[in-house]
């Protein structure tokens, strides 16, 4: 009680840390540039990418607002960034901070992260950047930032340093010296002698040069280049008569005829709209011609934090949303969408996707039952799935203040705009549809929408029909990194899912090739618990586990047809072993649930460490394993009380300790450890699996570090 009235005590005004600005922003990177998604299976850096995009959106937003028509985007072998626009340039006047204290104005866009111009309300105002967060978070996180600002005939400069304003006494070097700037009015400014020609192109304008800071983001992986290059090229058909150029010396191209790497050089300038973007991502034949769209709604948001006279309140504020469709359809069956809201490519979709299906679900699927003799009654009912056959569409948005899922603006939210846009985008697509000079048309296009609509039904009915018939038969092939055992579709045969190539190398001297079978996985399968089902199927490695156990999946799986008698993890003992043990649980409890249910999946326990100690006899060797730090502890201060000599190894992957040991440990019924994979209540295992499998990694390897065995039963 005592111990605890202290505690109590210590809670103090030294208890509360107050961090700056940018320790703030290194604290919770996620929030300002979302989470991270690169791995070796995607070794690109989403953060990363995000971080350059936000000084990307900030020039595009110049030309967006009419004040330039050139952007030059450079990747540089240094693993530097560089963004050229030739709007107006920052301001180089002094202003003041929250403060009150005196500061350049390219201090105050990039220096100071709740700075911005964009805390006030416009309805027309649709930019993506000059919100005070982004672009100067970027500046934050970079090791060297030198800005260049033309204005007035002249050249102005101010560098940072890990949020520090300064100047370097060396170019292009984050590592040369830095001196700390005192006046934050102060700027560097000299007359502008560039070439004539580039003056002309640029005549005013600013140049941001960034080398971020690796050490400061959640992973190693680069900047995905290819993928700015991609939305850069999205963006130029978004704003006509806008040229964007991009100077790549990170994925060069080879001289045709000396065989000499050179920088790739692209340049993007559309002058036809999102309509001559679709026909560019067109493949194939085209059906019919390509629609567009052009409308404008409007909607009310509530409670929108708005600055008036330097105080934040909430009021009801009514937005302009202009609206820009286009689409058309191939012979082909792929469905590919690209949409835009204020330039910025949502790779994830959101309301203005949705709207737009819903919509064109609405006004053209209502069109196609008019037309006589396009449909019959025996016609399932359409859905999007028909649609999507074939068809190229580009959706574009401008929203004031847009509301995303993440800083990494890839996925648009909001549901009065979501309502907006399907009401005005239902009503001018209904009126084109039931014109009777596009009747025509309209039955040209419902042809293929109610054909693939068959072809959907037809595929479910036949699906029916093929799970009657042998797994074997159905599944095909067996996968080609399956060791097959000679005997299957026994109680005593085995299948050993492995992780790796490498534990499946060394556990093929081990194994009883008579009744066991080895499959290795690459890597992390996919979470079938928290993944579309559609996404999960599509995935190699679980293929391979579909085809191997040869007993279907999900509805249709059926212990009857089992290949294999009984199913075992083979992870290492490490976290990573662990978190991929418990994405296969993931992957059995939703598309093989009755191999559980009627326990024949298990997981191997392998040893941690082996002690080798003189053999009793005198002549070799015994061994003696311990699973965790505990049982190896115990183990040494039992062979030191009795004064045996032993030596230890520790085993960093499954496999590494030999034929000798993997026959003990792993691969003889007799000797080896399994745990039999339990699951004792349906609605607990669930509440489980939303915290091993949801996309908090973090908290996924809490809970399993927490609770090791919660959920298996020792057997052996």
């Amino acid at each position: 009680m005592e111990e605890l009235m202290a505690k109590k005590n210590d809670y103090n005004a030294n208890s509360i840390q107050a961090l700056s600005q940018r320790n703030h922003l290194l604290k919770r990177l996620s929030l300002t540039f979302g989470r991270e998604t690169g791995d070796k299976e995607t070794p690109f850096s989403s953060q990363k990418s995000v971080a350059i995009r936000e000084i990307i959106d900030n020039a595009v937003d110049e030309v967006l607002g009419g004040y330039g028509d050139k952007i030059r985007v450079s990747y540089y072998k240094d693993g530097s960034y560089e963004i050229q626009d030739n709007g107006r340039g920052l301001p180089v006047d002094a202003g003041t901070d929250s403060t009150g204290k005196a500061a350049s104005g390219i201090y105050l866009c990039l220096g100071v992260i709740q700075s911005g111009g964009k805390f006030t309300v416009d309805s027309k105002q649709y930019t993506s950047g000059l919100n005070g967060v982004g672009a100067a978070s970027t500046q934050s996180t970079s090791k060297r930032m030198d800005v260049t600002v033309y204005r007035d005939n002249k050249v102005y400069s101010l560098s940072f340093k890990d949020g520090e304003p300064g100047f370097f006494d060396k170019k292009n070097d984050p590592e040369a010296n830095f001196s700390i700037l005192d006046d934050f009015t102060y700027l560097k400014f000299e007359k502008d002698k560039r070439p004539t020609e580039e003056k002309k192109k640029f005549k005013t304008g600013t140049i941001v040069r960034t080398w971020l800071r690796d050490s400061v983001y959640s992973s190693e992986y680069p900047v995905n280049t290819l993928d700015l290059t991609e939305r850069l090229r999205g963006t130029a058909f978004l704003i006509p008569n806008m040229t964007i150029t991009i100077h790549d010396e990170v994925n060069v191209i080879k001289d045709e005829v000396t065989g000499e790497e050179k920088p790739r050089e692209d340049e993007f300038q559309f002058g036809g709209g999102i309509s001559e973007l679709v026909d560019a991502n067109l493949v194939g034949e085209k059906v019919g011609t390509t629609f567009f769209f052009e409308t404008e709604t409007s909607f009310l948001e509530r409670n929108v934090p708005v600055l008036e006279n330097n105080k934040v309140i909430n009021k009801d504020v009514e937005r302009t949303l202009p609206i820009e469709v286009a689409f058309a359809w191939n012979k082909g069956f792929d469905y590919e969408v690209e949409s835009y809201v204020n330039t910025i490519r949502t790779r994830l979709g959101g309301i203005h996707e949705s709207a737009f299906e819903k919509a064109l679900i609405s006004a053209f699927g209502d069109r196609f039952k008019s037309l006589q003799g396009l449909m019959t009654a025996k016609d399932p009912k359409l859905t999007f799935e028909d649609f999507k056959e074939g068809l190229t569409a580009v959706v574009y948005v401008r929203i004031p203040e847009p509301q995303f899922s993440g800083q990494n603006k890839e996925e648009l939210n909001g549901r009065a705009a979501h309502n907006a846009i399907v009401k005005k985008l239902t009503e001018v697509m209904t009126e084109f549809a039931f014109k009777q000079k596009n009747s025509d048309l309209m039955r040209e296009i419902g042809a293929k929408v109610v054909q693939a609509a068959r072809n959907r039904q037809f595929a479910h009915d036949q699906q029916a029909l093929n799970r009657k018939k042998n797994a074997i038969e159905s599944s095909g092939s067996m996968p080609e990194k399956l060791t097959d055992c000679e005997i299957t579709g026994t109680e005593d045969s085995e299948l050993y899912i492995v992780e790796g190539d490498s534990a499946e190398g060394s556990l093929k001297g081990a194994r009883f090739g008579k009744f066991q079978a080895l499959l290795p996985i690459r890597g992390k399968i996919i979470c079938a618990s928290n993944n579309p089902m559609k996404k999960v199927m599509e995935n190699k490695e679980v293929q391979s586990i579909i085809k191997a156990l040869g007993a279907g999946s999900g509805d249709t799986f059926d212990t009857s047809k089992l290949r294999y008698g009984r199913v075992f993890i083979a992870t290492d003992a490490d976290p990573d072993g662990g978190d991929i043990a418990a994405l296969l649980i993931s992957f059995f409890w939703e598309l093989a649930r009755p191999l559980i249910e009627e326990g024949r999946l298990y997981k191997l326990v392998t040893p941690l460490f082996v002690f080798e100690t003189k053999s009793k006899k005198g002549k070799g060797k015994e061994r003696h394993y311990a699973n965790s730090d505990e049982e190896k502890a115990e183990l040494m201060a039992n062979f030191d009380a009795k004064g045996i000599k032993y030596q230890i190894n520790r085993l960093k992957g499954l496999g590494e300790g030999g034929n000798d040991v993997m026959i003990e440990t792993a691969m003889s019924p007799l000797t080896r450890t399994v745990e039999r994979v339990v699951i004792k209540d349906v609605k607990e295992s669930q509440n489980m699996m939303n915290i091993i499998f949801g996309e908090d990694t973090q908290r996924r390897k809490d809970w399993l570090a927490a609770n090791p065995m919660n959920e298996f039963e020792n057997i052996e």
